[in-house]
């Protein structure tokens, strides 16, 4: 039996957890490999901190992640 492997998402993608959200171009996430790609205009929000970039690697297993391309950051802390 087929199963899917991959799912890519484009035209404008928001994903949305309870500790944070991020908006990018297209997104590539690989269920087999446990990771998810971000292209394009990447924004992740963490409560009123924001770092974004051109691309976005992340390994769901570990919870690992790297921002990269023109990467800039806001962090508050007050």
């Amino acid at each position: 039996s087929q199963r899917i492997s991959r799912l890519i998402a484009s035209g404008g993608v928001t994903m949305v957890t309870p500790a944070e959200a991020m908006e990018a171009d297209q997104a590539v996430w690989s269920l087999d490999a446990q990771t998810l790609e971000m292209t394009g205009n990447v924004m992740l929000l963490q409560g009123q901190n924001m770092l974004s970039g051109q691309r976005f690697v992340a390994d769901l297993r570990s919870g690992a992640g790297r921002m990269v391309g023109r990467v800039r950051t806001t962090i508050r802390t007050d």
